[in-house]
């Protein structure tokens, strides 16, 4: 598991991934930043899918048959 917190003034956020890579010192920073940007590219996809005229909710359907059911439409 790698934990990560990031301070921007007074606010701290606290991010964790818990991944199958062997964490050694050299890889923790790319896991960190991979992390973090599947993160943004996630959020990003389902605010334009809710937010441009798309119409998508939010799925409470669990698996992956649901959210291909989704795109499939």
């Amino acid at each position: 598991m790698v934990e990560y917190w990031e301070v921007k003034g007074n606010k701290v956020q606290n991010f964790s991934w818990i991944t199958d890579i062997e964490i050694t010192p050299k890889k923790v920073a790319k896991i960190v930043r991979g992390g973090r940007a599947r993160w943004k590219i996630e959020n990003e996809t389902f605010n334009t899918l809710k937010d441009q005229g798309y119409c998508l909710e939010h799925n409470y359907g669990h698996g992956e048959e649901n959210l291909a059911t989704n795109f499939g439409v």
